[in-house]
């Protein structure tokens, strides 16, 4: 009932920002734009400043405070997956996805794309533990079904998206100070705060967070592992306030281009946020995922080494 229920709400979401678009082209030259629904916002607590800069007990606390704010979270976007040479030229061409992303703290996920006009798609869910992927290989579906630290080796990028990564992305770790080492300046006026992050199935990992101090916003976050191994990279742009759907008041502010990119994979994957409710009541049957009938369902091997979610 769901996966039918899905596709006929891509197609109205998609025929909409069809529509649109289509209008925006033809409206009469120096006609009045309409009125914007969302407007730049700043992190709780963290007003943008030119001036004196705040301390690092205040990074952390607006770090922290964003981070309580999103429980759950559903969004449509347009996603665009790159991977690098080592996954041969056809993984630089990847389609882009019109694709919903439900999330429920702390690790429920599900993340559903179709390629417009095209019966292919990719859905992904994720409990915390074991993730499922549904995913088109040389146009053929495959299920795969692993732990959410199962290794991506795959040569197709498609095969190796994993839920934890986005799952940071999308909601940060509440975290600590760490160590007694200051925030570092930028060379654009921002701040870099190292933050120690709770450990992850026994993985012990910090972050150096990158605020921009003009907007009073994140602009990076990169997570490490033990060793100091670079394991995700996340920026942030286009901060906008995201109003509450049911009262209209403002909700927080979120950023409406995600980008996170995965270094040791050489992948990439471009998150543009077209609608977004903030904490909205999600059931929890909708991160469910079974594999579809006749498709056939692979195992992956569980990660032999620790220190890469």
């Amino acid at each position: 009932m769901y996966r039918p229920f899905l596709r006929v709400a891509f197609l109205a979401w998609l025929l909409c920002a069809l529509a649109i678009g289509l209008s925006a082209q033809n409206a009469p030259r120096g006609a009045p734009e309409p009125p914007a629904t969302t407007h730049a916002c700043s992190l709780p607590g963290l007003s943008p400043t030119d001036g004196e800069s705040p301390g690092d007990a205040q990074l952390l606390t607006a770090y922290n405070a964003q981070a309580d704010l999103v429980h759950t979270l559903l969004a449509y976007a347009m996603v665009r997956g790159e991977g690098g040479k080592e996954f041969g030229r056809s993984a630089k061409q990847s389609a882009k996805l019109a694709a919903t992303i439900q999330f429920q703290g702390p690790a429920l996920l599900r993340m559903t794309g179709v390629i417009p006009f095209s019966d292919r798609e990719i859905d992904m869910a994720s409990n915390g533990r074991e993730f499922r992927l549904l995913v088109p290989v040389e146009r053929k579906m495959r299920f795969l079904v692993g732990s959410v630290d199962a290794p991506g080796d795959s040569p197709n990028p498609k095969e190796n998206l994993r839920p934890q990564p986005l799952i940071d992305a999308l909601r940060w770790p509440i975290g600590t100070p760490a160590g007694a080492m200051e925030a570092q300046p930028t060379d654009n006026a921002g701040r870099i705060l190292s933050v120690q992050l709770p450990t992850l199935r026994g993985v012990p990992r910090t972050a150096q967070v990158e605020f921009d101090l003009r907007s009073g916003t994140v602009s990076s976050f990169s997570i490490y592992g033990p060793g100091a191994r670079l394991l995700s990279v996340v920026r942030y742009s286009d901060w906008e306030e995201v109003a509450n759907q049911a009262t209209g008041a403002a909700a927080g502010c979120y950023p409406r281009r995600i980008v996170l990119v995965k270094p040791q994979e050489d992948f990439q994957l471009d998150l543009r946020i077209l609608n977004l409710d903030l904490n909205p009541p999600i059931p929890t049957a909708h991160f469910l995922l079974s594999p579809p009938k006749g498709v056939p369902v692979v195992k992956l091997r569980s990660s032999a080494a620790k220190g890469a979610p």
